[in-house]
């Protein structure tokens, strides 16, 4: 037999009750036992309200936020009482708050008042905030870090800033390092991430915009740029992008860079955990991204010349600096390219290849069980998940372990006949070239169009790679995030500003980047 349909206010309950057609239901213990429930419910929630409904609003305010905060390990709620009775609420988190600032500055002064009727925030010797006496008020200012005291002399409540989540010191980040030049990093601290910044920009015109995203955990966001040297329509473009951000929350940068516009093969918003290298962007024009729980800034607009740089170009002589960007743009060709070229070269293209270097290669592969093609993509393979053990390995070990554990295999396959030398070596040059590619989201991007190219040169020759080559510089030439061509300065060739792109210009010659203008 069912339970009796839950009610929902006393009146329908004792309706139900009187009903002859619920008589009959009372016999069964299990409808007794459920009325019961619901009963001794309805009595509890009454009971509640009568007495909130008795309380001073104080008292009341407290008792909702014990409701909601009650559970949590960290929420504290303490009652100060001074010499003449009078009482004064605290409430804080005790993991987002500095205990010492705490009690130094917070409770040890309002003691030493010796009366709170009348208190105000004013003699307190931090920063304060006025807020409206409602659960939802309070609640943001403690997930924020603040201590909130009240009642006031107003009736209202005041917000004390006194955060102090943990978070890292500050140190060169592991992705980035040079070897002269600043040797510090973002960290997850926003207070701290915006202050490095502004040591290194210290003018009136860096414009900071705080933003909040996410419905269920509101995130500080904070659109940085610098007046008169940005574009306003790319920071007006961003902070509308962000806006209509859909999500619960925002737990690192990476998860904005889709809202931001990044592309879902290239990267078009460039991520920087250096601080000098994020005012160098806004010194060029650029616009930056802040998160309140990331140690990345987000970049844009982006083009390959951004990421084709490192910070390190910049504290060398331009010559140095010049030629090893100069191999970097080669070593991307050399990554996309080589194996593909090897490929259909070997395969579709053999009467290019040189008699002696023809015969060399023919010995070489006497007992090689499978085509140009496919040993060619398992050597890939091999190799990029080889690399991808390497990243799951302590920084300190992982790029020995990828560069050497790729080469190893590699060995290994050759002299057990499954492979052949010329191919090794083919895979392994491109696998090198990769490495000398700055930005971590690119180098992926490489990996992806050098299996695009493969396929391409094992079925038309160098006839596909040609053509794949051409169709990607022409998608990368119409490509434009925020306005600025993600090929420029190189095409559409702007003289002036390749100076700074293929080669790194001295002081003094440089200008601002096209794409920034």
């Amino acid at each position: 037999m069912n339970p009796p349909r839950a009610s929902h206010t006393p009146r329908e309950m004792a309706h139900e009750t009187l009903d002859p057609s619920n008589v009959a239901r009372l016999a069964d213990p299990a409808a007794v036992r459920t009325w019961l429930r619901q009963l001794d419910a309805l009595d509890r929630r009454v009971a509640a309200f009568l007495d909130r409904l008795g309380r001073p609003p104080h008292e009341r305010l407290a008792a909702e936020l014990e409701a909601t905060w009650g559970e949590a390990p960290d929420y504290v709620h303490r009652t100060l009482r001074a010499r003449d009775h009078s009482r004064l609420e605290v409430f804080y988190l005790s993991g987002r708050v500095d205990a010492n600032l705490v009690a130094n500055n917070v409770v040890q002064p309002l003691l030493a008042a010796g009366s709170f009727r009348g208190w105000d925030a004013g003699g307190l010797p931090l920063d304060a905030v006025r807020l409206a006496p409602s659960p939802d008020a309070i609640s943001a200012a403690l997930v924020e870090g603040r201590v909130v005291l009240g009642p006031a002399g107003d009736g209202g409540y005041v917000a004390v800033a006194a955060a102090g989540p943990p978070h890292r010191t500050v140190e060169e980040p592991k992705v980035a390092q040079v070897v002269h030049g600043p040797h510090t990093g973002f960290v997850e601290d926003l207070g701290v991430n915006l202050a490095l910044l502004r040591h290194y920009v210290r003018s009136p015109l860096l414009a900071v915009e705080s933003l909040r995203l996410g419905r269920a955990s509101p995130t500080r966001v904070l659109v940085v740029r610098l007046l008169g040297v940005s574009r306003p329509a790319v920071a007006a473009l961003v902070r509308r992008r962000l806006r209509r951000l859909a999500a619960a929350g925002v737990v690192d940068s990476s998860r904005l860079m889709g809202p931001l516009g990044a592309h879902a093969l290239v990267p078009t918003v460039q991520y920087s955990e250096r601080p000098d290298q994020v005012a160098a962007a806004l010194f060029a024009g650029r616009v930056a991204v802040l998160v309140e729980t990331s140690p990345a800034v987000l970049l844009v607009p982006t083009t390959l010349a951004h990421l084709l740089s490192a910070p390190g170009d910049y504290y060398q002589p331009a010559v140095s600096a010049s030629v090893v960007r100069l191999l970097r743009y080669a070593g991307t060709v050399v990554a996309v390219l080589l194996p593909a070229l090897f490929v259909g070269i070997s395969t579709v293209n053999q009467p290019l290849m040189p008699l002696p270097l023809l015969l060399s290669f023919v010995r070489s592969r006497l007992t090689i069980p499978f085509s140009i093609a496919v040993e060619t993509f398992l050597m890939q393979v091999a190799f990029d998940l080889v690399y991808e053990a390497g990243l799951q390995v302590p920084s300190a070990f992982g790029q020995t372990v990828s560069v050497v554990g790729a080469l190893v295999v590699g060995q290994a396959a050759v002299m057990a006949g499954i492979v052949s030398a010329p191919t090794l070596i083919a895979v392994a040059f491109a696998y090198l070239a990769q490495l000398l590619v700055p930005d971590q989201n690119l180098a992926m991007v490489l990996r992806v169009l050098r299996y695009a190219t493969l396929v391409a040169a094992a079925v038309f020759g160098l006839i596909g790679v040609t053509a794949a080559f051409a169709l990607f510089v022409t998608w990368g030439a119409t490509l434009s995030p925020y306005g600025a061509v993600y090929l420029s300065p190189l095409a559409p060739l702007r003289r002036w500003s390749v100076r700074d792109a293929l080669l790194r210009a001295p002081w003094g010659r440089r200008r601002r980047p096209a794409a920034a203008r």
